[in-house]
């Protein structure tokens, strides 16, 4: 499936820059997907986790465990995303 995009750029000091790259390095993420996650409640301000997350939250609820991750990358690589 094809999907239409479009070029978001913006002017930043240079030292934005490297502190906003230095972020996305840390978390293991494009400089790109880091904004757009920071951008996300104000995108989609009322949006409600489907089903299959659901179940998730609620099946981590009952369980207690949690697992953790090295990074975002390595989060979003388990998650197949």
């Amino acid at each position: 499936m094809a999907t239409d995009t479009t070029k978001f750029s913006i002017n930043m000091s240079i030292r934005d820059h490297k502190k906003l790259k230095r972020e996305a390095e840390r978390y293991g993420v494009t400089m790109k997907d880091l904004t757009l996650l920071a951008l996300e409640p104000i995108l989609y301000p009322h949006k409600e986790p489907n089903a299959r997350t659901r179940k998730a939250m609620k099946e981590a609820e009952q369980k207690g465990g949690r697992t953790t991750y090295k990074s975002m990358g390595d989060l979003f690589e388990a998650l197949g995303l």
